[in-house]
């Protein structure tokens, strides 16, 4: 886990920015409609929150939960 709280520091500078456009395809796959929630397991520094809540508006929940504290 250590590394992982480490390496999260950097992560969305880095690597994250590569795999923005397959988060929009995937969560655009997903078809979730305003209103829904959902549940993103082992999130990281959650990159995938802001497509999921695009999709799921205003009155919709994205929950995210991971082991590492980074």
């Amino acid at each position: 886990m250590r590394w992982y709280d480490i390496f999260s520091r950097i992560y969305d500078y880095s690597v994250g920015m590569i795999y923005r456009g397959y988060r929009r395809q995937i969560a655009q796959a997903l078809r979730l409609q305003p209103g829904d929630a959902v549940l993103d397991l082992a999130c990281g520094t959650g990159p995938n929150h802001p497509y999921l809540v695009q999709q799921v508006g205003s009155t919709g929940s994205v929950f995210g939960v991971d082991l590492s504290s980074g």
